[in-house]
């Protein structure tokens, strides 16, 4: 299940700590079920609640949904973030923590990555898109900063990447199995094909 550890109040400071339980458990039903399974009843149920509680503290189902994805969101940007924010001139580290981070995390969250990428959920354009490609042009400057001169190239592979995994994440049975020792042994190799 998410656990939202430290970040829960800064993620949602609206939210009590009963709503934010409720959210995490949707978020687990989404992951673990699917879109489909997250109805008022299925999540009351797991989340030990009446089902009457969920327009009770979010107004609607659609709100409740969008809430969770922004808690996901969050959450994973909060930790990519910190890795980017962590760059201090080791690329091999780098690259090894962020490609390992996103394996690790797009296994783990295979259904989520589906409804957020590939559902009708974000008819408008999609935040998550935004945020990795800031999130890139950010690093592209740091690897910059840092007298790497292939910064361009290794961020744009680092994006290649990054698509890649939501590719993966689209086929419902590539990640089902979790994350391999060879998933992760892989990921050296992937850093070293980004360095070249």
């Amino acid at each position: 299940m998410l656990t939202l550890g430290g970040d829960a109040d800064r993620i949602l400071p609206m939210y009590g700590e009963k709503e934010r339980a409720i959210l995490a458990v949707a978020i687990e039903i989404i992951n673990s079920e699917g879109f489909e399974a997250l109805t008022a009843r299925n999540l009351a149920k797991q989340a030990g609640i009446n089902s009457a509680s969920i327009n009770y503290y979010f107004r609607s189902k659609e709100i409740m949904v969008e809430q969770a994805l922004s808690l996901a969101f969050d959450s994973y940007f909060t930790d990519l973030d910190s890795i980017v924010d962590g760059f201090d001139g080791n690329l091999d580290g780098f690259l090894q923590e962020f490609i390992s981070y996103n394996i690790e995390g797009f296994s783990k969250y295979a259904n989520l990555t589906r409804m957020i990428f590939f559902s009708d959920f974000y008819k408008e354009a999609n935040p998550f898109v935004d945020k990795i490609n800031s999130l890139m042009d950010e690093l592209e400057s740091k690897l910059a900063q840092s007298g790497f001169e292939d910064s361009c190239g290794i961020a744009f592979r680092l994006k290649m990447f990054f698509s890649s995994m939501v590719a993966m994440a689209s086929n419902d049975k590539l990640f089902r199995s979790g994350v391999s020792s060879e998933m992760l042994m892989d990921a050296k190799i992937l850093a070293e094909f980004i360095k070249l």
